[in-house]
């Protein structure tokens, strides 16, 4: 690529930065279910320690399984592999290309767009680019799914979580502002900090009638974001309320109530399926926010324990979940872990971290490994001796046992409801933010297909109490003014405030 620029556009690259934007990476051509390298066979011994050819059936599961089992391990090592080959050939290459430019790297690093073809952990995926970004299309506006990326982002820091908005199958010149506002409010609560519009044609050609060029045809994919648009001289208005969203939401460091572990290479998506990691619904209706975090999260510097937190100077999660129902059940089993995740875990009980353990413990190894089972089972009993560890039938009990050890959300409904929120704490100026948005219906099924209805579900009023001292405000997105509350309540570390929201709004 470098051949192809002249010593002038080099230099102007420099001096202006920006990204590189790698887009769609899931779903086109050369995306990571690619191999990565014409030597896979021995990439794969090399790193796993034991043959890619004799398994080869245990790749196409549709056909072939292994009578002994062995067939989700092999699989296991393989995305694993692949996915690693992917982030080493491809992503860190080209991140250390673009920064000689000043650049920084883009991707959508969202899972695959469909429940067939892993790829590599997301999670994972998230953490090595400068600026992850997903696409609500891929998701049908599913909030749980926004949030994997967003949990990488929260434990490194990073600030930016992008999405490529509002795209609408064959709904071109139909979309308006107001869809826009209903998907971002739900990628703001998933943990999405930047809106980048789908498609933004900025200039008709020579030759093009009205309305002029459009990238997918003029009443196709997604909308023709764009002066062309009658409703565009509103522009101002709602992107100036999208600023002062995402301003909100870059302050300080993301603040979020408990930690799931994860270990993925299939991710739910996608257009019009409707598929939730953390399938009950009472731990968010009680008001409790979640975190998705891989090995590899646990692994970072911070991932220690302080004062009962898990990563304390970051998201400060107050209890760490290991939950066997978690949804894809496969690639790898839920009830599977390594055994290095499950030494870590059991030092962040004995540290004084509440672990809660949701349905079946794991029992086995992930990878074609099954010599270190009896270690991890080890391991895993050792776990569950220790004091501040709790074990519950399924998720939706697992508010409840929260609450009897004494950890409350740090937005909390007084009686259960469909408010998400967003915290964020600014420890140099003692500032918490909070982001509230009635989610209506947690997933409505014909979502985002059913454009002008903005309303799946009903008004909200409630009192909510949040973790956080001082006086409290308001800040009005739409005027960007900023008013004190005047009636609420002050209880120690908590204030307590009454929230009136329409259906599928936010405060």
């Amino acid at each position: 690529m470098e051949t192809s620029f002249s010593p002038q556009v080099k230099e102007l690259m420099k001096a202006n930065g920006g990204d590189l934007f790698y887009d769609s990476h899931s779903s086109d051509r050369g995306s990571p279910d690619e191999l990565w390298t014409n030597r896979m066979s021995e990439e794969f011994s090399k790193r796993r320690q034991y043959p890619l050819i004799p398994n080869l059936p245990a790749l196409f599961r549709e056909y072939f399984e292994f009578s002994d089992g062995s067939g989700p391990r092999v699989r296991n090592d393989f995305y694993a592999v692949r996915g690693d080959i992917w982030i080493e050939k491809q992503i860190q290459p080209l991140r250390a290309w673009v920064r000689k430019y000043n650049n920084l790297l883009r991707v959508q690093v969202e899972g695959e767009a469909n429940l067939i073809v892993p790829i590599t952990d997301t999670v994972l995926a998230t953490a090595t680019v400068d600026r992850p970004e997903h696409e609500n299309l891929f998701l049908g506006d599913e909030v749980d799914n926004y949030l994997p990326m967003a949990s990488a982002n929260h434990m490194t820091g990073n600030p930016w979580y992008s999405t490529e908005c509002c795209a609408v199958l064959g709904k071109s010149y139909a979309e308006t502002f107001q869809d826009a506002v209903i998907h971002m409010h739900k990628s703001f609560v998933g943990g999405i900090t930047k809106l980048v519009y789908h498609v933004y044609p900025y200039r008709d050609g020579a030759t093009w009638k009205w309305p002029g060029y459009h990238s997918f045809g003029q009443t196709g994919f997604s909308n023709a974001w764009g002066p062309r648009n009658p409703f565009w001289v509103d522009a101002r208005l709602y992107n100036d309320f999208f600023a002062r969203n995402q301003q909100v939401l870059t302050q300080g460091d993301a603040r979020t109530d408990v930690a799931v572990y994860m270990q993925n290479y299939l991710y739910p998506p996608s257009q019009g399926i409707k598929t939730r990691h953390w399938g009950d619904l009472k731990p968010q209706e009680a008001g409790y926010t979640r975190d998705y975090l891989n090995p590899a999260m646990l692994e970072l510097p911070n991932a220690t324990v302080t004062g009962n937190r898990l990563a304390a100077n970051g998201p400060a999660y107050k209890a760490l979940i290991v939950d066997a129902e978690q949804g894809p059940p496969t690639d790898p089993v839920k009830t599977s872990m390594p055994v290095e995740v499950a030494r870590r875990i059991l030092s962040y009980a004995r540290a004084g971290l509440p672990v809660i353990v949701v349905g079946t413990p794991p029992d086995r190894t992930p990878g074609n490994t099954p010599q270190d089972d009896p270690e991890l089972k080890r391991a895993i009993a050792e776990l569950l001796t220790v004091k501040t560890v709790s074990r519950v039938a399924h998720e939706a009990d697992v508010p409840e046992k929260l609450r009897s050890l004494g950890i409350r959300p740090a937005a909390e409904p007084a009686a259960p409801s469909p408010m998400l929120s967003v915290r964020r704490r600014d420890t140099a100026t003692k500032t918490d933010y909070y982001f509230l948005y009635n989610q209506g219906i947690a997933s409505p099924p014909d979502e985002p297909n059913t454009l002008f209805e903005p309303a799946t579900g009903a008004p909200l009023d409630r009192e909510v109490s949040l973790e956080g001292r001082g006086r409290p405000y308001l800040l009005n997105a739409w005027s960007g003014k900023i008013a004190p509350i005047v009636n609420y309540t002050s209880d120690g570390d908590r204030i307590t405030v009454r929230i009136r929201l329409s259906a599928m709004t936010a405060r």
